[in-house]
Formats: C-alpha cells, structure tokens, sequence
C-alpha cells in the first residue's frame, strides 16, 4: 500500500517516499535520495569499511557495486546471537544477523554506517545511537533515514518495553513493512527534532537533518530528510 494518514491534513495522502521505485535497480524515491547523499555529500570510495542494516534489499546489492567492503544484516529474531548467520526461511541465502544495541563488531570497525526507517523499530533507539558511534571510527559517518515528523520538536514514544519483554502500547499500534516478516515491524516511536540532541547524546560531533526534495532527479516527497552524524 502505498498511502498514509496525513497528520498535517488528516487524510489520506500517498506515501511518496516509498513509490517511484525504477524498473532497473529497484529503488525507491527514499532510497535514491540517501545514495544520492553518500555519493555527493559523504562522497564514498570503493575502499571504505561500511556497514548496513540491511542484506537483502536492492539498496544493499546497489550500495555493494559502489562499496565492495560492505558488510549487511538483517535483525531476523532477538533470541539469536549478533554475527551469526542464519537461514530466514523465506530467502536462499543466509543472511547474518544483528541488533543494532548490541552489534558483534569491535569498536572503531567502520568509516561508514547505514540505516534505512530502522530506528524507529528500536526501543531502545538511544542505545542504538551509542552502538553505532562505538563501531564507527574517527570521523566516520552515521548516515540513515526515518519517518520524520518535522512538526513536533520532541519524539512521540509510541510503545514501551518492560523488563519480562511485554509490549505497552501507549498508542495504537504502527505497523510497518519488514522485508523478512509478513507481520511487519511495530514501530516504537515517532522522531521529532529532539532526535538531534539523542545523537549528540550518544557522542557525536555533529549531527544534521538535510532537506531532500527535487521531483526532476527523482526525488519525491516532501519534506524529507536524509538524517547523518559524524564521530
């Protein structure tokens, strides 16, 4: 489905991010605009260490012709341990499996660290942030993209987890699409620009919003920003 409700005019409205995908590389408007932004504001080389949260995708096999040392997983099931690899039942392929508050790689392991709408399914997501400067080396970079809403200043916690792991919903659940799930992913929270200071929180130099929107390169939606954090 390519559609959301519209909290600006309370009504449905196409999810342009997620549409637009190209009949050749298979990426979508969101996708286009973050690997527009690694190429001409982060400019990657070939032989960059990166890591992405993701494995099975078009972006990863599109982002692996650019950076060869790229690594991928996939967070298949929280009982598993970080860097095995593990059969999904669904792809051919084994696929390596890591949570993102606890990754399997030593600190200081990457130039380069990629995320794609995969914070907002964390809890946790401050750990996330901490996680993710820890493996990232001097002056790496944090690039990622999340279902921003750029009208609220704080983040909206939409569910909780305890300490027996029970879900509390504060508000009716989201469900988002999960390329290795048919149940999707429930989305935890909502960012706000307070998403800023959780990344500086976490120990990063600098962090920036960059606003992307140009129908004639393919880049859809608006507003919509590709979010980046520099160690």
């Amino acid at each position: 489905m390519y559609g959301g409700w519209s909290n600006l005019t309370e009504s449905i409205h196409p999810a342009w991010t997620e549409t637009g995908a190209c009949e050749s590389c298979g990426l979508n408007s969101r996708m286009r605009a973050l690997f527009d932004f690694l190429k001409n504001r982060i400019h990657i080389e070939s032989d960059m260490r990166a890591y992405i949260a993701e494995e099975i995708t078009p972006f990863f096999r599109k982002l692996k012709s650019a950076l060869p040392n790229l690594i991928g997983s996939e967070f298949v099931d929280p009982n598993i341990q970080s860097g095995k690899k593990v059969s999904t039942g669904k792809f051919l392929k084994r696929v390596r499996h890591e949570d993102l508050t606890n990754l399997s790689f030593d600190s200081n392991s990457f130039d380069l660290m990629i995320t794609l709408d995969v914070f907002e399914h964390i809890p946790n997501f401050q750990g996330a942030f901490e996680e993710s400067f820890r493996i990232l080396d001097t002056n790496g970079v944090l690039v990622f993209t999340i279902p921003f809403f750029f009208d609220r200043e704080k983040t909206t916690i939409r569910a909780t987890i305890d300490s027996k792991g029970e879900i509390n919903h504060l508000l009716p659940p989201e469900i988002h699409g999960n390329p290795i799930s048919k149940d999707g992913s429930l989305c935890f929270q909502n960012f706000g620009w307070d998403i800023l200071d959780s990344l500086k929180k976490a120990g990063f130099n600098e962090a920036k919003a960059s606003l992307y929107w140009g129908p004639w390169q393919g880049h859809l939606g608006y507003p919509f920003f590709v979010f980046s954090a520099t160690k």
